[in-house]
Parts: structure tokens; sequence; C-alpha cells
């Protein structure tokens, strides 16, 4: 477990722990969610044209 104290926070060891009880059963990391899959063709698909090309002379200006 990471913990995240932030620029302006502080902590300090306790003498006497607080008694706490852990549900197990309760596990998030088990959940999974299924994900529709993403339309469109991406970024770098073949049947998308290409980048404009001049035809013709170029000219600086």
């Amino acid at each position: 477990m990471r913990l995240n104290v932030g620029r302006y926070g502080s902590f300090e060891a306790v003498e006497d722990a607080p008694e706490m009880e852990v549900n197990t059963e309760n596990n998030l990391s088990l959940v999974q969610y299924e994900q529709e899959r993403r339309r469109g063709e991406g970024r770098f698909s073949r049947g998308r044209p290409g980048p404009r090309r001049f035809e013709g002379k170029r000219t600086r200006r």
C-alpha cells in the first residue's frame, strides 16, 4: 500500500493502534468489468488517406 501525505501533510507513530476489522469478503481487486470495443479506425489506420502533399513547385515565403 502506498500512502501519499502531500506537501504539507505529516504522519507520526501512534502508541495504541485502533482496533479494526477488515472485510476480506469485499475484495474490489477481483471485480472485472467488460469494456465495449472502441469504434473507428484509430490513429494509424491503413484505410485513411495520408497527409496532403503539394503537387507542383514549392515556394518559400
